[in-house]
């Protein structure tokens, strides 16, 4: 599905595509915005997850089982999932 471009669009490719660019990016730039992306990927996030009252207290009695809290236990479950620790299973 193509989406038609409008004006202001069709004159950016054309200038794009006419080698026109000049870069001004120097490599103190190129790293200070390097930098500036890092930052931004460590920053912590707040979440909003709706589970179970069982769900709830079984995670918070293992956490004080292993002398965490739960939200802890949760930020360490999900972190180890988006890196890949856990597996998805095929019901």
């Amino acid at each position: 599905m193509k989406t038609a471009l409008d004006i202001e669009e069709k004159e950016l490719i054309e200038f794009y595509e006419s080698d026109k660019w000049i870069s001004i990016s120097t490599p103190e730039l190129i790293n200070k915005y390097k930098k500036i992306a890092r930052n931004t990927l460590k920053q912590k996030k707040v979440i909003n997850v709706e589970i179970s009252s069982e769900d709830f207290n079984a995670i918070q009695n293992f956490a004080v089982k292993k002398g965490s809290s739960y939200q802890e236990l949760a930020a360490n479950v999900l972190h180890n999932y988006a890196i890949g620790n856990f597996k998805e299973e095929v019901i």
